[in-house]
């Protein structure tokens, strides 16, 4: 648009984002419906650069949305779920976005994946470049089960997405080693927060999780049985 010497006359505009609540657009409310299967279509024709080319794979691919220790809401035991999820049967690939990721790398890697696994968070967003069929697994940490409904579990079933969650208990929470397992910030977190968004700050940026291992593996057989079926889907 620097680059424009013309002018351009429109009988109206809007500017900014039409949003009827946190990721929600009702098409009853827009003069031209739309959805946001419409909004993944517009990604897909932007980022894909040959959407007709998923290559084949003999292991369902799983990508496993990371986050650092600065951001909080961290993976613990990291390697631990890496190795459940292979010994399951998928076939993991770490994703680790940042702010000069590649989107059109990341549509790649993600568009061409039967699953994906991550905490509660914005990279969770990424979701959007996912399949119809394929799974969604949102880990909901302690205190997070309203953002977590509203921001995915809600517009992932729009989509058409296989969603499953994992809620995070006490004792695998690293809020236990610091409040104890019994504390108010555990066992009640409306009652702590009392509405003050400020508190949601213990829950968000000073929790980590570190996954049971017994209960993780019953819960990645579950994903990968949803995952095989995709994949053979589409095979």
């Amino acid at each position: 648009m620097d680059n424009e010497n013309l002018t351009h006359c429109f009988p109206s505009v809007i500017v900014g984002l039409i949003s009827h609540g946190p990721m929600i657009i009702n098409p009853k409310l827009l003069p031209h419906p739309k959805t946001l299967l419409d909004f993944q279509a517009i990604l897909q024709n932007a980022y894909s650069q040959d959407p007709d080319e998923i290559p084949s794979s003999q292991r369902p691919r799983l990508v496993l949305v990371n986050r650092n220790a600065k951001v909080g809401r961290m993976i613990m035991n990291l390697e631990e779920v890496i190795k459940t999820a292979n010994e399951v049967g998928f076939d993991v690939t770490i994703f680790e976005p940042a702010r000069n990721t590649s989107l059109v790398e990341s549509f790649k890697l993600i568009h061409a994946s039967h699953a994906m696994l991550g905490v509660h968070g914005a990279a969770l967003t990424n979701f959007l470049f996912l399949r119809p069929g394929s799974v969604l697994m949102q880990v909901v940490p302690i205190g997070t089960q309203w953002l977590s409904d509203t921001y995915f579990r809600n517009p992932a079933r729009v989509l058409g997405l296989e969603y499953l969650e994992y809620k995070i208990k006490a004792e695998e929470s690293s809020l236990a080693e610091r409040y104890g397992a019994n504390d108010t910030v555990l066992t009640n977190p409306k009652a702590f927060t009392r509405g003050n968004w400020k508190h949601m700050h213990v829950y968000l940026k000073t929790q980590n999780v570190k996954f049971d291992k017994v209960k993780l593996k019953r819960y990645l057989k579950n994903a990968y049985r949803k995952a095989k079926i995709f994949m053979d889907k589409e095979s």
